[in-house]
């Protein structure tokens, strides 16, 4: 499963955070992934784990938290 790094802190009340930030993208381009609705992939941030589902809000690439995998949380 794809991990990609995210700003967790930029998460909505829903979970959602969108993949447009910077370090998302690089992290797409040196992987070779490619947004995908339904895609399940692992995000990361300082030392948090989760579980996300990729769809599309608007007109941006998003990301809603589904499960998280480490107890920090």
């Amino acid at each position: 499963m794809p991990q990609l790094p995210v700003g967790f802190n930029s998460a909505d009340n829903a979970h959602t955070i969108g993949l447009n930030e910077r370090g998302t993208l690089d992290a797409l381009c040196q992987q070779g992934l490619v947004h995908k609705k339904g895609k399940e992939i692992l995000v990361t941030g300082d030392e948090l784990l989760a579980r996300a589902m990729v769809a599309r809000r608007h007109v941006i690439w998003v990301m809603t938290i589904e499960t998280w995998l480490n107890e920090s949380r």
